[in-house]
């Protein structure tokens, strides 16, 4: 009995070795799929996004006091809270968090802009959907399998 102990416990050892490896790597899988999943969520939101479908920016005169102006800056906040919501379930060591701050980055420009000078937020909006879309491309030209929908294209 006492003979093959030693082995036995090597045995143990190792196998509980490989169920620790085993699991670890389910958990960095389900992670990266969730990650994947938030991100994707993020991407189709912004594709939908009525705010971003500008094709044809102008000035508008007294915008401050219109409803369009007023719902366009709740939706930008509406976005940047999504943007920051997604960059909490993302890993802090992902590459995706740099893409998730610029485009935070992005809407708070936006929202500081369009305080100072409201009468130009459709150009601010274009801007910020240019933005979007660059930052959208960049992050799905990576081996994440995301496709690149553009922002605001699918809004009507």
């Amino acid at each position: 009995m006492w003979d093959t102990f030693p082995a036995d416990l090597l045995i143990a050892f190792i196998g509980a070795l490989l169920t620790v490896a085993i699991a670890y790597g389910t958990y960095l899988l389900q992670q990266r799929r969730l990650e994947i999943q938030a991100v994707r969520g993020l991407i189709n939101d912004f594709h939908h996004r009525r705010s971003v479908s500008i094709t044809a920016p102008r000035t508008v005169r007294g915008a401050r006091d219109l409803a369009d102006f007023q719902r366009a800056t709740a939706s930008v906040i509406d976005m940047r809270d999504h943007v920051k919501r997604v960059r909490d379930q993302v890993r802090h060591d992902s590459d995706a968090q740099i893409w998730l701050s610029r485009i935070i980055r992005a809407c708070n420009r936006y929202l500081e802009e369009g305080e100072i000078a409201p009468d130009d937020y459709l150009f601010l909006l274009s801007q910020l959907r240019q933005e979007l879309l660059e930052e959208v491309r960049e992050l799905c030209s990576g081996p994440r399998g995301l496709d690149a929908l553009e922002p605001g294209a699918a809004a009507f």
